[in-house]
């Protein structure tokens, strides 16, 4: 819960930070000054203000420098240098480049071309419109953050094929805490690069016990496989939009047992327990289980083997029922796996994605 009186805090996305940056240069190439802090105009028209770290000029380039600030959001960007460095140019046309630590778009399916810098359109649009206050002359923008490389190897960016280092990204200039709003748009690009590559047969996976079960147990390659964490409704109907086919999905009876109750937001802020679920179909089934266990992990651990694959089989049947009901999704396979990284049982024609 959180205290109305002490709200969470929020922060500056990477967007917001270049645009800081930018401004703070602009001033200091254009006008020789020195500025200790900058204002500057978010995407919904609003202003804010961000505190600059240094400036500095070389030869015919200013460059600023700001530290971002992620608020209460577990950002992993968050305390990183983000620097920005500009320089006149005779085209009229304001340019983007990928500094150190900034990526570059390597394939196809992205907002951003093939060989441009990894600073995606809002950010370019806050940038442009920056330059636009201060000069109608062609204007270089550089941007750079420090250690970039090896914050972007935490991320995404590998998979999606933007190398080099993180991407700029932010729509509305705020990182509001523990949002899912950056998840469930990374899941959307993720299956966008998927299907702009040619890429169809696509795993779902909740997380690293799924993606070490499909690299153990499937034929595929790491770009096939698309980490959801519980943003399972985003990724299904979107899949659904781009046609995506066949899918797999493989995860925990916990976590895809909930999509029979009807959610497909799996977190447990928003969907209940899926251990009474599972309880009541295996007496159904006149599997014996005890009281003791308080998690469906628990539950599967007492059983018998044949137990448990008769369990788990009518999980994955009806798990599947509930995606074809809401998706009309219907070449799809549902695998379920334990913790310890065993198959329970499979819906679905399995034959397409097992090793040979």
């Amino acid at each position: 819960m959180i205290n109305d009186a002490n709200p969470l805090r929020t922060g500056f996305t990477t967007g917001s930070c270049a645009t800081a940056a930018t401004a703070a240069a602009l001033d200091l190439l254009l006008n020789a000054q020195h500025r200790k802090q900058v204002d500057f105009i978010l995407p919904d028209g609003s202003s804010a203000t961000m505190d600059i770290i240094f400036t500095t000029t070389e030869n015919d380039t200013a460059t600023a420098g700001v530290r971002k600030f992620a608020g209460d959001d577990p950002d992993i960007t968050a305390g990183a240098l983000i620097c920005a460095s500009v320089r006149l140019n005779n085209l009229a046309q304001i340019r983007f480049f990928a500094g150190d630590g900034v990526g570059t778009v390597t394939r196809e399916g992205l907002q951003i071309p093939v060989g441009e810098p990894a600073i995606n359109p809002v950010p370019r649009r806050m940038l442009s419109e920056t330059v636009q206050k201060f000069t109608s002359s062609g204007v270089d923008i550089t941007i750079s953050v420090e250690n970039g490389k090896e914050l972007a190897a935490k991320t995404f960016n590998p998979r999606l094929g933007i190398v080099g280092g993180i991407s700029i990204i932010g729509t509305s200039g705020i990182v509001r805490p523990f949002s899912h709003e950056a998840i469930q748009e990374t899941i959307r690009i993720s299956i966008d690069v998927a299907a702009a590559t040619g890429i169809n047969q696509l795993i779902l996976v909740a997380g690293h016990y799924g993606m070490r079960a499909a690299e153990s147990f499937y034929s595929t390659s790491h770009e096939n496989i698309i980490e959801v964490s519980n943003e399972w409704d985003t990724a299904l109907a979107h899949a659904q939009r781009k046609n995506i086919k066949p899918l797999l999905l493989l995860s925990h009876p916990g976590k895809l047992a909930k999509f029979i109750l009807g959610y497909f937001n799996t977190h447990s802020k928003h969907s209940p327990s899926a251990l009474p679920l599972v309880q009541h179909t295996a007496q159904e089934l006149n599997i014996k289980i005890t009281a003791n266990s308080t998690t469906v992990e628990g539950l599967f651990q007492e059983l018998s083997e044949p137990d448990k694959t008769r369990l788990a089989g009518v999980l994955a049947a009806k798990i599947k029922q509930s995606i074809i009901d809401k998706y009309t999704i219907t070449d799809i396979t549902v695998t379920l796996i334990d913790m310890q990284n065993h198959i329970l049982a499979s819906s679905g024609d399995n034959s397409k994605w097992q090793k040979k």
